[in-house]
């Protein structure tokens, strides 16, 4: 009753080397991907982590609102027209 038992464990061993390989090989392709992110053809930024390339697009172009702002009307905008700055970012940009 007890010839069962090896032949459990092999296929136990075997689904475990199957998941693990599996799982590293999801990890290894995962991390070569290059995420692109755009906003309106003007800010572009990659990287293999698609919060950091939103993220840094997203800054580029509020930096590049705030300088325009400040040229155009001599002052900082308050905290709603900052507001309204990022959410026009954050919302426009896009990723690959």
């Amino acid at each position: 009753m007890k010839w069962y038992i090896p032949f459990l464990a092999l296929i136990l061993a075997l689904m475990l080397i199957g998941v693990t390989h599996n799982s590293l090989a999801s990890t290894r392709k995962t991390a070569s991907l290059k995420v692109t992110c755009t906003m309106g053809g003007k800010f572009k930024h990659s990287s293999s982590n698609a919060h950091i390339a939103r993220q840094s697009t997203s800054k580029a172009c509020f930096e590049a609102e705030l300088d325009l702002f400040q040229k155009q009307r001599g002052q900082l905008p308050d905290d709603e027209q900052a507001d309204l700055m990022i959410e026009n970012c954050v919302n426009e940009t896009t990723c690959i």
